[in-house]
């Protein structure tokens, strides 16, 4: 039977190595705190952004997710993580300008409207 699903492209370095692919996550409440635990060990990807309601993380290097977690809990907002972290009122769009490394992201949002994708889509 043939495949009839694309290959995910895979970026290599040019050593020959399989470089990971640069991943987010939109959203840190439940679903996003267990998104970046789920994450960040894989080899084949790394977990470097992350936003919530009222900041955001980026590092390219990659994200600690006791860190990103503890500060969340401690603080409410990613944007206080010390070094990479950014307060914003638009932290998605924010995020999504700052990190152009990140090739996918995980959307842990709550109650999303129908017009969501679109509309960042559209930015």
């Amino acid at each position: 039977m043939e495949n009839t699903f694309a290959e995910p492209a895979i970026a290599t370095s040019s050593a020959g190595q399989t470089a990971p692919i640069h991943v987010g996550v939109l959203g840190f409440g439940g679903l996003g705190q267990a998104a970046s635990r789920v994450l960040a060990p894989k080899h084949e990807m790394r977990w470097v952004a992350a936003a919530d309601q009222k900041g955001f993380v980026y590092d390219p290097v990659g994200l600690n997710p006791d860190a990103c977690i503890a500060v969340y809990h401690a603080q409410g907002s990613l944007g206080y993580l010390e070094s990479v972290g950014i307060l914003s009122n638009d932290s998605i769009q924010e995020l999504i300008n700052k990190a152009n490394q990140v090739e996918g992201y995980f959307l842990a949002l709550p109650n999303l409207p129908n017009t969501f994708m679109a509309s960042v889509a559209k930015q």
